[in-house]
């Protein structure tokens, strides 16, 4: 049996509450982790989250993302400006 695939998805600015953070796209992740295969396996693992700056300026998961388990990544890049 296959293993889901596991997806990042990933919006290029920081949580902020009335711009485009990835709480605005909670129907496409909803509907990803949503979808099973054979004998109602999930084919899915879905992440969401916003960038999130370390000391660096570099974001903590997509500086390392080579060493994490995830096998795609949907950047999601928004706007923060109104």
């Amino acid at each position: 049996m296959e293993s889901p695939i596991n997806i990042l998805l990933q919006t290029t600015i920081p949580t902020i509450s009335e711009a485009w953070n990835v709480n605005r796209f909670s129907l496409l992740r909803d509907h990803l982790g949503s979808l099973t295969g054979q004998g109602g396996r999930p084919l899915y693992n879905v992440t969401a989250r916003d960038r999130d700056a370390a000391a660096d300026g570099n974001d903590q998961v997509l500086s390392t993302l080579d060493t994490t388990d995830f096998d795609e990544l949907w950047l999601l890049a928004v706007d923060s400006r109104s």
